[in-house]
């Protein structure tokens, strides 16, 4: 999820600025919480985030993101 974040991000200018930003890695997060259940789900989400900061940081990390990020995964719930 993390590689395809890196290469498939796109950006949509809004007034000459970049204003929104398109990533298509959270399709690829999910598909662990609906197969294994949300506590794997929840880690593959956090351990996304974490690498990602490593590989790409776009800021300072903030770790309440990673934890919004495990916490997410409420459709997973649903499925299991």
């Amino acid at each position: 999820a993390v590689v395809i974040n890196l290469f498939t991000e796109t950006g949509i200018p809004l007034f000459g600025a970049d204003g929104i930003q398109l990533k298509f890695g959270g399709v690829f997060t999910s598909f662990p919480a609906f197969l294994f259940g949300p506590i794997s789900g929840g880690v593959v989400c956090a351990a996304s985030d974490i690498i990602g900061c490593i590989i790409k940081p776009m800021g300072a990390y903030v770790p309440w993101f990673t934890i919004t990020a495990f916490i997410r995964l409420g459709p997973s719930f649903v499925f299991k």
